[in-house]
């Protein structure tokens, strides 16, 4: 939207490292279009809807009435910016960078009822202003203000390249490759250094008219999708727990925030850190942390060969902070689609904090990724914890031959099952029980749960 009135006023836009530089034309028509664009947004949102006729005062009219709209609230306060400077011997000029994003102020607007709009227009304290890509002024906003959410619009597709969807991928067209639908934010940390990595045009002044190559690549949908994983990094890194990247066609938001499939690509904050897979080392650790519920008769006691054995064979996770372990399971295959979730067991001091609906998630999304469609879990005690995540009881009939054989009938214990579809489905659940912790999980009596 920038380029073409810049080269109306008989100037050529420039971009280097994929940063635009902003001289008094480019500043001019970023005043211009963002004047634009604001009065479209705040017309939108004026519309009144038609209230019912008559009110509650004496000589109310009985024609109906049409209705306020949604106010809109934007300044020059609730954010700062900053020049970028001089970076590799190139000037930016006016170009601008987020200094600060005041997050008591928009709060406080927001809880007042009104939508909040941040242009890519910064001010500095001395006065000055600046152009602020709207990207980043999205992110560090989202940042700061801790948001659940935050959402891009856009046409380009973060797609299967060769190296995540095979053998020949990379040369099948890009609208044809399958959509990354979700992605963790270690894999998309990765992605992205993987795309500074081999970026041939990061330091380069390249302007846009003199090198159609350049600009053509500056325009590409990688490039363009490149840089916005690059900021949905950044806003999970600063607390917001999801990154949507959404393409503008009707009706693809509800349909990214209301169905398992989505309409686009969701980057999720990583509730797995410190999650994996047990070593002999932890072995001693494992057995202190389930020794007392054993003594309780919660868990049947296991001789510490057997669990050394069990570790041995990669049947145990751990969860780990500062080399101590918070929790511990066991995810044990019985047959190809089936597999047990056991042991399952927080530590007393970090209950309540979503611990034990981390390492079910995680062991969940291991199980689907080995081809496992069905999880079962025996309980005598947590019957409740596992119904509200979606195991539903069944006869002991149903449980996999070779644990029919073994199972202690004399326990007691309850079979819960789990059908397994896809991590979507997962990434759906998690931002359930994400958003109502730690209350909603005091409320149900922690989530401790252990069972043979």
């Amino acid at each position: 939207q920038v380029a073409p009135p810049v080269r109306a006023a008989g100037a050529e836009p420039q971009i280097v490292g994929g940063r635009r530089v902003s001289d008094a034309n480019t500043l001019r028509a970023v005043q211009q279009v963002s004047g634009e664009v604001r009065a479209r947004v705040e017309a939108a949102l004026a519309r009144g809807r038609h209230a019912p006729p008559g009110g509650s005062e004496r000589g109310a009219s009985s024609a109906p009435r049409l209705g306020a709209g949604v106010d809109v609230v934007t300044s020059n306060a609730l954010y700062s910016a900053q020049p970028v400077g001089v970076l590799s011997g190139v000037d930016f000029k006016s170009t601008g960078e987020v200094r600060r994003v005041d997050a008591d102020k928009i709060h406080a607007y927001l809880d007042g009822g009104a939508v909040v709009l941040l242009t890519s227009l910064g001010y500095s304290a001395s006065g000055e202003v600046y152009n602020v890509p709207a990207v980043e002024v999205a992110a560090r906003a989202a940042g700061a203000l801790k948001a659940s959410k935050l959402i891009y619009l856009t046409g380009a597709r973060l797609v299967m390249h060769s190296q995540l969807g095979g053998a020949g991928a990379s040369a099948v067209p890009v609208d044809q490759r399958p959509l990354v639908q979700s992605m963790r934010l270690a894999e998309a940390r990765e992605l992205v250094r993987h795309w500074d990595a081999r970026s041939e045009v990061a330091a380069a002044r390249l302007p846009e008219a003199a090198d159609p190559a350049a600009r053509s690549r500056y325009e590409s949908a990688e490039f363009v999708v490149g840089g916005l994983c690059k900021r949905c990094v950044e806003a999970l890194s600063s607390g917001v727990n999801r990154a949507h990247l959404v393409p503008p066609a009707p009706g693809a938001l509800l349909q990214e925030l209301y169905t398992l499939d989505g309409a686009g690509t969701l980057i999720a904050y990583d509730v797995y850190d410190g999650i994996r897979i047990a070593t002999a080392a932890d072995v001693p650790g494992i057995a202190e942390l389930t020794a007392p519920l054993e003594e309780q008769g919660v868990l049947i006691p296991r001789p510490l060969h057997e669990l050394t054995r069990d570790v041995h064979q990669g049947f145990y996770y751990v969860l780990t902070r500062d080399a101590n372990i918070l929790a511990c399971a066991m995810l044990k295959r019985y047959a190809l689609d089936c597999a047990e979730l056991g042991c399952l067991v927080v530590s007393p001091r970090y209950r309540k904090e979503g611990r034990g609906d981390s390492m079910l998630s995680f062991l969940e999304r291991t199980a689907i990724s080995a081809g496992v469609s069905r999880l079962f879990a025996l309980s005598t005690r947590t019957m409740q914890w596992f119904t509200e995540r979606g195991f539903v009881e069944v006869p002991v009939s149903e449980l996999p031959e070779r644990r029919q054989r073994t199972i202690n009938l004399a326990r007691g214990s309850k079979v819960f099952m789990k059908g397994l579809n896809s991590p979507r489905e997962l990434d759906a659940e998690e931002l359930f029980w994400a958003a109502d912790a730690p209350q909603s999980r005091q409320a149900r009596g922690g989530e401790a749960s252990a069972y043979p």
